[in-house]
């Protein structure tokens, strides 16, 4: 004991101010968790988007390209 920092009582924490703590950590975690997740998700419907958007374009241009051959022939 006499190698512990001269403090009082009052400064040593508890099971209860632990545990306390563990649960404003988690909530905090919580929280940037579901803020991460939202912005996941909205970046990747972006993308799919913009991927379905380009598909499509390629897919009519190569259409566009082959009826256009066709009519050369």
């Amino acid at each position: 004991m006499e190698l512990l920092p001269p403090v009082g009582w009052a400064d040593v924490a508890t099971k209860e101010d632990l545990r306390q703590l563990e649960e404003r950590l988690n909530l905090r975690l919580d929280s940037k968790l579901n803020e991460l997740r939202a912005d996941f998700l909205r970046t990747m419907n972006s993308r799919f988007r913009n991927l379905v958007v380009l598909c499509s374009t390629l897919v009519f241009a190569v259409a566009g390209l082959a009826f256009a051959a066709a009519r050369i022939h």
